[in-house]
């Protein structure tokens, strides 16, 4: 309730609360003794008195209105009638409320509009007026939001395909769509959201904080809020052109390839399916960066009022993603991959490397461009390693253990050596002369939110289908999965060991049975460096 209400006070449009109307109680002149005879204190606004047009109309228009008659100071002006003797200095600027719109205390507004603050000793409730008043905005006091000039170029704030509640009424984009400050039941969700940040579990804890969040309310299909209703497709579809995957095409479509205890549901013709377990994120960045246990686990990636949608073609980009390690200063939480500094390209020179976009279905991911530097790409490998990397332990409710740390410093895919030993072809794109150099990026292989395979890993990579259905594989029977990964840039997979000098028998590998097949998953994982247990000596991936 606090946080909502430190939204509310600091909305300009605060600005009617306190004022009285004199044509009440004052009516000319300078003298204060009597200036409020005849007001009833307990009750400061009368009715009707938005209509006045002695006060009301004007003051509702543009509170500044106020100054024309009683002076930059509020204490005579022309009318020479002083405006505190009925409304004290503290009730006057900024916004009519004086300090009491910066305080932390939420009694303060409870002083004069009652605990529910929908009346109090005032009759004025404050979410009758918010909506009412023209020639304000709220970006007029939340500069910490908007005050980059960029919600209005933002997916939710733009005013042409922004937010929009249709049986509101509110203008397309506009911030009381989500913080409906007209809407009394709102007065009892965190920021004066028209909705819970996340309801109650109709379904007990089998759904859970997987498939109930406020973001949700618009981002799925059926019972979407939104007008008109919109979809987001994963990124193999959006980055890699695969236009036939269009499963899942919400957001809440790709986060229900689990349940609440990280089991996999049917979900897109797969029961193989991942996704980023929602409540694990929320447990993780609590007390974080500036994250407390009520955050959303949404607005670990992504800046609600800065986050723009983003069409992944050639000349028609947005930018999606801001740090979490950012969040700790809202006011700066800027936009992340927007600029030259903060892109594959930079991130891989910046390690002595380099960056090879994969190939999409046309040109190059992520826009189907001829770009294959990763100047068009944002620096994933820095951004995902404020969560992802060798300090950090995180539970995975999916795996129902802590997640392997990752060292893109020294990991072959990221800026480790990783030598053209010919036993296997890089594929194109990719080039045998710059093997060594490559340095990728997390997206490459994964989705961001969910995808039908394990591990969240694409079922589109470098331009090819891509199908993981199992955890681990043992036996002759389930031992090809990983291939169809590895294989979309190494054209060898199958039989690459058998090729290597080093291997002095099959039971080297096929053991304790020389009919038992080991896979590329069971030595080739992140942070992973033995085989068996024995130390190797260097990153197996």
């Amino acid at each position: 309730m606090k946080t909502g209400l430190k939204v509310m006070r600091m909305v300009s449009v605060l600005s009617l609360f306190f004022l009285v109307l004199f044509v009440f109680a004052c009516g000319g002149g300078g003298g204060e003794d009597d200036i409020c005879d005849g007001l009833d204190q307990t009750t400061y606004h009368t009715a009707g008195w938005k209509d006045n047009p002695e006060h009301g109309t004007d003051y509702s228009t543009n509170p500044q209105n106020c100054k024309a008659c009683h002076g930059e100071d509020l204490k005579g002006g022309p009318v020479d009638v002083n405006c505190f003797p009925c409304h004290h200095e503290a009730a006057v600027d900024p916004w009519q409320h004086g300090d009491h719109h910066t305080s932390p205390d939420e009694d303060d507004c409870k002083g004069c509009h009652g605990d529910d603050f929908t009346g109090g000793k005032t009759l004025v409730s404050c979410f009758s007026c918010h909506s009412e008043i023209t020639g304000f905005d709220c970006v007029d006091c939340h500069t910490d939001i908007a005050g980059f000039g960029v919600y209005s170029a933002s997916a939710h704030g733009n005013i042409s395909y922004g937010v929009n509640r249709s049986e509101t009424g509110y203008a397309t984009g506009a911030c009381t769509h989500c913080h409906d400050l007209s809407d009394p039941d709102a007065s009892m969700n965190d920021l004066m959201l028209f909705a819970p940040m996340e309801p109650s579990y109709l379904l007990g804890d089998l759904l859970g904080g997987q498939a109930e969040n406020f973001c949700f309310k618009c981002h799925k299909e059926a019972g979407s809020v939104q007008d008109p209703l919109f979809y987001n497709y994963n990124y193999s579809y959006m980055a890699g052109g695969n236009i036939s995957l269009t499963c899942p095409g919400t957001i809440l479509e790709a986060f229900s390839f689990i349940d609440e205890t990280g089991m996999s549901l049917p979900n897109c013709d797969s029961i193989y399916g991942t996704s980023h377990h929602l409540t694990d994120i929320k447990a993780f960045i609590a007390g974080k960066w500036g994250y407390t246990a009520d955050s959303n686990p949404c607005a670990a990636c992504h800046n609600p009022h800065q986050a723009q949608r983003d069409a992944h073609a050639d000349g028609d980009r947005g930018w999606l993603v801001s740090r979490p390690t950012g969040h700790a200063d809202t006011s700066t939480w800027e936009l992340f991959g927007d600029d030259d500094t903060e892109t594959m390209k930079q991130y891989a020179a910046s390690q002595g490397g380099a960056y090879q976009a994969p190939e999409a279905v046309l040109g190059y991911e992520p826009d189907g461009s001829a770009i294959q530097d990763g100047s068009n790409l944002t620096d994933h490998v820095t951004f995902c390693a404020d969560c992802h990397n060798k300090s950090n332990t995180i539970y995975s409710s999916v795996l129902d253990r802590n997640l392997y740390t990752i060292d893109w410093d020294i990991e072959k895919h990221g800026k480790g050596p990783a030598a053209d030993d010919a036993y296997t072809d890089l594929l194109s794109p990719y080039q045998e002369a710059q093997c060594g150099s490559y340095i990728l990026a997390c997206t490459d292989c994964h989705e961001p939110h969910g995808s039908p395979n394990r591990f969240l890993v694409r079922n589109s990579v470098n331009g090819g289908t891509v199908t993981i259905t199992l955890k681990q594989e043992t036996g002759p029977d389930n031992t090809r999965s990983w291939k169809a990964l590895c294989g979309k840039c190494h054209g060898e997979t199958e039989n690459v060991h058998h090729r290597d000098p080093a291997i002095a028998s099959c039971t080297d590998c096929h053991k304790p049975e020389p009919t038992d097949i080991h896979v590329c998953i069971e030595c080739h994982y992140h942070g992973n460096s033995s085989i068996d247990g024995v130390p190797y000596g260097e990153p197996l991936f």
